[in-house]
């Protein structure tokens, strides 16, 4: 029966018309068939006052009994017997009667009801009855009245109603024998062409409708593991291997990430209790690779180190491109924050340079591009960006020759190469490249991938930093989404992006909104997390400064005073996240009036960056920028000038000149020297900040419109006031397009031009202002 006309006898039997979306996926579940259909709508006419979704509910919960009793009671003359309970008679008769059939049914029961290939089903025969023809048993199964084939007669499965009977009748017979699921699990050996092989584009493609039942699979495989230890040493390594390449390879490149770790834990194990003392290098490697994508850096870095005797290049085998990529993944994982081995990840970098330099020039070695983004996230980490972008831009071309342009690694390299160019401030090349890492995703993965979720969270900070809100917020919600899809809740990406998402509701002054994303993003920290976490620490931060937005500062203050204590315990004294927080923990005590407390944080936040930074860090930079404003307010401006002087120094060194960080601190000197009275020399640097803003900006950028306002009041100083005006009018045309009417930024670009027109015109009060009753706002505002 066709989809439409399904539909329309379910409602019409029924009476019932509402929900057609969900009378759709009762339609789609029952496979259309007429009779499945009458019985349910027969059902559905007898409890008027139950929903469809209630119904799609008992039939995915495998009650169908329970809708076909109406109908059996109705219709008694014309049908004895209901649908399942024929289907039941019917298998039993195959069961009994066709070895064949037996087999292929044992298969079809324990995997997902989704289409299969056919020539799975087959091997599987194929091992049960090894005297039996392929060709046979392929043309035997085609034929079965059972089994529904696709158009191409390369895809098998059964009716849902087949598929639940078959759960119940036949599941068990293989569940409980272990011999029968190492069958199972070599059915699928022929996806291991090679132990190392890297896979190509259709090779990817291909394997995408096998996951599903690999996930459902898992549930019979693992209470084998034990059983499975009693097999001959090479049926158990044939098992392993299968598990580990073929199998878990599957589930780990669509994805299923957790279902991947499952089976790579069950190959290491049989392959541990028959071969103990061996490194089981591809196996650990790629269980490492997928804890770290679970982002669980601590296990990933324990399975890297199994891998490989020592945290140096001289210790591996320069020619073999899996030793490098091992290696390579060890550095990346120490220089995780979560890790924070950051002088073992750059000491062991440095000393294989000549080395890795070779590589860029020998992309025919097995896993270049991946070690050379290796190499190039490990700088990427250690901040050494200009490095990091090298080594990126090397890899992304290399796998575009090799994969071709559409090929998922392809993917991953645009996605990391678009965070350094974020980093170094090319937004908008940054937004191009995840623009296109999220159109080859979404070509290549299932629609709740994993690395799409990466992908979208990422294009959504950088749309955040570039002042499109709403466009980073639609990003990071889609990304959200397949999080909660994919992931429980107690997930650490799904945290992560939850995170992300307050930071945007926090940019959109939606404080209530980001509060709530920020106390989910801690529960599920404080739920898999100990209390020593670095994540707990930098989302406890991360909320203080919500509550620091809501004007809640002694709430504030207590979560950043609780996350610089899980620093404090876990740190040394010379880690970046302690300066980090102190920083921010020192804002909070600005608002809070106690300046001198919060100059004793910024100090000693200013104190760990020079002892753990060269002079051309940027976060020393930040942290001068930090110190200076909470000088300036405490007005000792002297030094106030000095810190800030020594931040736009660096940032001249390291960053071109058109950078965001380099225009936010020239803006910040210039409010320093405006307040030293010395206006000529803060107009030039206002002045080279609004041209950094009105180069890498459009005309509705937030930081256009506050430097604009910064630098009018420095010419009012001057008396330079039809081109102080000039900026104050650009200041309030960006204003009124970007924020509301209650906006405090609105309110105090408009009170300035309102400012500036009385003393040089006499004009009345601006219409925005009309109904304010009062004004407690800063002439400017000095970015921290």
């Amino acid at each position: 029966m066709k989809p439409e006309d399904a539909v329309n006898a379910l409602c019409t039997i029924s009476h019932q018309f509402q929900d057609k979306d969900v009378v759709f996926e009762i339609a789609k579940a029952l496979d259309y068939q007429p009779l499945a259909l009458a019985c349910t709508a027969v059902y559905m006419k007898s409890v008027c006052n139950q929903p469809w979704s209630s119904c799609l509910q008992k039939i995915y919960e495998g009650k169908r009994e329970k809708t076909e009793k109406q109908y059996l009671e109705t219709n008694s003359q014309v049908y004895s017997q209901t649908m399942t309970t024929a289907v039941k008679m019917a298998l039993d008769r195959v069961v009994t009667e066709d070895e064949v059939m037996m087999f292929a049914l044992q298969m079809l029961s324990v995997v997902a009801q989704d289409p299969i290939p056919i020539k799975y089903v087959v091997q599987y025969v194929l091992l049960c009855m090894p005297d039996e023809d392929e060709e046979f048993i392929e043309a035997h199964i085609a034929r079965s009245s059972l089994i529904l084939k696709s158009d191409d007669d390369q895809y098998v499965r059964v009716h849902q109603v087949v598929h639940a009977v078959l759960q119940d009748t036949v599941r068990h017979t293989v569940e409980g024998d272990c011999l029968r699921v190492a069958k199972l699990i070599k059915s699928f050996s022929q996806l291991a062409i090679n132990d190392i092989e890297e896979p190509d584009y259709d090779f990817i493609m291909s394997i995408k409708s096998l996951t599903s039942h690999f996930v459902t699979l898992k549930e019979v495989i693992s209470p084998n593991l034990q059983p499975f230890m009693a097999l001959t040493k090479k049926e158990a390594l044939c098992v392993s291997k299968c598990l580990s390449c073929c199998i878990g390879k599957v589930c780990y490149m669509n994805g299923q990430l957790k279902a991947a770790r499952s089976y790579l834990e069950m190959s290491i194990a049989l392959k541990e209790h028959f071969c103990s003392g061996e490194r089981h290098l591809i196996e650990r490697n790629t269980l490492g690779e997928i804890l770290y994508d679970l982002q669980d850096f601590r296990k990933s870095k324990l399975c890297f180190e199994q891998a490989l005797p020592s945290h140096h290049y001289q210790s591996i085998n320069k020619k073999s491109g899996l030793d490098w990529r091992v290696l390579t993944n060890l550095w990346l994982t120490l220089s995780k924050k979560e890790v924070g081995e950051y002088q073992k990840a750059e000491s062991c970098l440095n000393e294989a340079l000549p080395y890795i330099a070779k590589l860029i020039h020998h992309a025919d070695i097995q896993y270049a591009g991946k070690i050379l983004n290796n190499i190039a996230m490990v700088h990427f980490y250690l901040e050494n960006y200009a490095e990091a972008k090298k080594f990126m831009e090397e890899a992304l071309t290399m796998d575009k020759e090799k994969y071709g342009a559409n090929h998922p690694f392809v993917s991953e390299k645009y996605n990391d190469l678009a965070l350094v160019l974020k980093a170094v401030g090319e937004h908008k090349t940054a937004v191009e490249y995840l623009q296109t890492a999220v159109q080859i995703g979404k070509s290549c993965y299932e629609e709740k991938h994993p690395y799409l979720s990466t992908y979208l969270g990422n294009l959504g900070n950088v749309f955040r930093e570039l002042g499109e809100y709403e466009e980073a917020k639609k990003h990071i919600e889609e990304a959200i989404a397949i999080d909660e899809y994919i992931y429980d809740e107690n997930n650490p990406a799904l945290a992560i992006d939850l995170n992300n998402l307050a930071l945007v509701f926090r940019d959109l002054r939606q404080y209530e909104e980001a509060k709530k994303c920020m106390e989910r993003a801690l529960g599920i920290d404080e739920r898999i997390y100990d209390d020593n976490h670095p994540t707990l620490a930098t989302h406890l931060n991360s909320l203080g400064l919500v509550l620091q937005d809501l004007r809640q500062y002694e709430e504030a203050k207590k979560c950043m005073e609780r996350a610089l204590a899980i620093d404090e315990r876990i740190y040394d004294d010379n880690h970046p996240t302690l300066a980090i927080h102190l920083h921010n923990l020192g804002l909070v005590l600005q608002d809070l009036r106690q300046n001198e407390e919060a100059k004793k944080c910024m100090k000693r936040g200013v104190a760990i960056a020079e002892r753990i930074y060269d002079d051309n860090h940027p976060d020393l930079a930040k942290h001068l920028n930090n110190l200076a404003m909470v000088l300036k307010d405490l007005r000792q401006n002297e030094e106030a000038k000095e810190c800030m002087e020594r931040a736009v120094a660096i940032d001249e060194r390291i960053y071109d000149d058109n950078h965001p960080t380099l225009a936010i601190h020239l803006n910040n000197l210039g409010l320093v020297l405006q307040e030293l009275r010395q206006n000529e020399e803060a107009k030039k640097c206002m002045k080279r900040a609004v041209a950094i803003d009105e180069h890498i900006y459009d005309d509705n950028h937030p930081e256009l419109a506050k430097h604009f306002n910064n630098l009018a009041m420095v010419l009012k100083d001057l008396r330079q006031y039809e081109e102080a005006k000039k900026c104050m009018e650009r200041a309030v045309a960006i204003a009124e397009r970007m924020y509301d009417d209650n906006h405090p930024n609105r309110t105090l670009f408009v009170q300035n031009m309102y400012d500036l027109r009385k003393q040089t015109e006499g004009t009345n009060l601006h219409p925005t202002l009309q109904n304010l009753q009062e004004l407690d706002v800063l002439v400017y505002m000095p970015l921290d």
